[in-house]
């Protein structure tokens, strides 16, 4: 037990926990940060296929951590038992594997439930806060993490406005990356069908920003840690810096598994080191970070006095994004693994028929991805056709026609929060250390399908006037769903059901929900600054804490959320906090 207690203890270090831990150094408190995984540098990764794509190397083994799935209470006690929404296990956590794309969330996000109205069989809330709130610490997570997509004020080019330059306002860190080529044709044939392409926002580098390295569009991002830099990860970008100002330690490999409260405050935490030892570290305030599937976990472990924390609401509305995509076939050469994840996408259909003005909750947007399709052994190689194709002549003729002649376009559908749909503890699994494992519960929400049943004949459109031979639809959902066919004589892919290696496989792992914050205790876990309604010192920062998922990629607005949180512990524990704007690292 250490003697002299740190004012802020972290468990986790992402995408909130990262952040939190540069803005509290930053503000001049002594912070520990708790990571269940190693410190990883650029040595450590690399263009093995393989080991970082296949085998998922930065994930927790399933064999000493593994996870169980169930679609619904009443399928047992599980369904399943091994890997379940694998995310980085590592200092920076899952943005070191992740794709970097850096979206902030639009206003009517933040207010779904008045934008949207209800929705049948889910529970769509407001915000406890507004964009205009959120949007300062946007800004200054961009400018720390380092996110190109051009100027966001007027237009790029005459009768194309950029989307969102009416409710954003502030200018990126960098210009917009170039497009590859099958990124190009995109843009190309969206214009000509009258929408509106522009560069997917990443916090990947186009050039050399505060020390780190330019992209050097190798195509190993997603599922890939950078070994250049060039990739806005937290553990080279906040982590980095918050350990230059001294007053932050890291302990990783460092398990987490029990927070202690006495007296209506959080105490301390109970961890495992990496000699096995059971040991624990005192602060005054406590951050949890670990995940909206890890964070549930280590609250209902600790097994938090009821009267405290509403334990009814610990663990429900998890969401993720729902996966529809297209593949496009192409006679020419593609080669989209020139590039990185995602290059250009649109939001015309963001919230439904832009023509009608009907509203259609979830819709998101469409986006290039890759270039993981590109990867040998990804989509279009030898491991990933083989599971299509099977061995021999049909294995060799499936390889020769995807290998560098196919593009993907993504939906990142909105995932409804459903009460149902949860992390708990698994009555009878245990991990390595003889602790319940975290159980997932998931089924689809029928606006899924409305939702995949509108956007494959726009994704079908988009590739036919982009010149595709042929177009394959892949969707996360079982074969007795109604789904178009596409128009140019392809085929369905469907998601894997409850069976492995990932039982909800069909789903973009993007992990929100299971914490909700809101306005009222009897409706949500934390308030709208992140903290346990009736625990004033312990907080959560990580994406549990969202009523809704957005129709984007999450990790930008955890970062946003990160840094207001942190100042506001900053604040209230009288902590210095300067107009850092993400550039405390001059």
């Amino acid at each position: 037990m250490d003697r002299d207690p740190f004012d802020v203890l972290i468990v986790g270090s992402g995408a909130g926990g990262g952040i939190a831990a540069y803005v509290l150094a930053k503000a001049g408190a002594r912070v520990c940060v708790l990571e269940k995984g190693p410190w990883l540098h650029g040595k450590n990764y690399g263009d093995d296929e393989l080991r970082f794509g296949d085998r998922r190397f930065f994930d927790q083994d399933p064999l000493i951590e593994p996870r169980t799935f169930r679609n619904r209470p009443d399928d047992g006690d599980h369904l399943y038992v091994g890997k379940v929404l694998g995310i980085s296990r590592c200092v920076g956590g899952g943005t070191v594997h992740y794709g970097a794309v850096s979206f902030r969330y639009r206003p009517e996000t933040l207010r779904a439930r008045s934008f949207y109205g209800s929705l049948p069989g889910a529970d769509v809330a407001d915000w406890p806060l507004s964009y205009s709130e959120l949007r300062p610490y946007y800004t200054k997570a961009e400018r720390l993490i380092g996110v190109a997509g051009g100027q966001q004020r007027g237009q790029r080019r005459p009768g194309h406005p950029v989307p969102g330059a009416e409710w954003r306002g502030d200018p990126y860190a960098m210009p917009g990356h170039p497009p590859n080529y099958g990124a190009k044709l995109f843009e190309d044939a969206s214009r000509r069908l009258g929408l509106h392409p522009f560069p997917t926002p990443v916090a990947i580098n186009n050039l050399g920003y505060h020390g780190r390295a330019g992209c050097s569009y190798c195509g190993f991002c997603s599922n890939h840690g950078c070994p250049i830099g060039a990739k806005g990860d937290l553990a080279v970008t906040a982590i980095a810096q918050a350990m230059k100002t001294g007053r932050l330690e890291v302990r990783p490999n460092s398990h987490a598994f029990h927070v202690d409260v006495k007296k209506g405050q959080a105490r301390r935490v109970h961890y495992i080191d990496p000699k096995g030892q059971t040991r624990s570290v005192s602060a005054k305030v406590i951050v949890l970070a670990c995940s909206a599937l890890e964070t549930p976990r280590l609250v209902l472990l600790s097994e938090l006095p009821t009267n405290l924390v509403n334990h009814d609401l610990v663990g429900r509305y998890l969401m993720a994004h729902q996966y529809v995509g297209g593949i496009g076939f192409f006679s020419d050469r593609i080669d989209y693994y020139r590039g990185f994840w995602s290059m250009r996408c649109i939001d015309d259909y963001y919230f439904g028929d832009p023509h009608s003005g009907e509203r259609m909750f979830g819709m998101g947007n469409i986006q290039t991805v890759g270039p993981s399709s590109g990867y040998p052994l990804g989509a279009g190689g030898m491991i990933s056709t083989a599971k299509f194709a099977g061995w021999g002549a049909g294995h060799k003729e499936r390889m020769n026609a995807m290998f560098g002649h196919v593009q993907w376009l993504a939906v990142n559908g909105e995932d409804p929060p459903v009460r149902s749909n949860m992390v708990d503890l698994d009555p009878t699994v245990q991990d390595a250390y003889g602790l319940p494992v975290s159980r997932v519960t998931y089924s689809h929400h029928p606006n899924d399908y409305a939702v995949a049943a509108y956007a494959i004949p726009k994704i079908d459109q988009i590739f036919t006037e982009m010149g595709a031979e042929k177009t394959e639809v892949v969707v996360p959902f079982a074969a007795s769903t109604s789904i178009p066919q596409p128009t140019k004589g392809g085929q369905i892919q469907r998601g894997p059901g409850h069976s492995a290696p990932d039982p909800v496989g069909g789903l973009v792992n993007h992990q929100m929900g299971t914490m909700r914050m809101g306005a009222h205790p009897d409706t949500s876990v934390v308030d709208s600054h992140q903290r346990f309604w009736g625990i004033p010192n312990l907080y959560v920062i990580d994406g549990s804490v969202f009523p809704t998922s957005g129709g984007y990629n999450p990790t930008l607005t955890i970062e946003a959320l990160a840094w207001r949180a942190a100042e506001g512990i900053a604040r209230r524990h009288g902590y210095r906090v300067s107009d850092q704007k993400g550039a405390g690292h001059r």
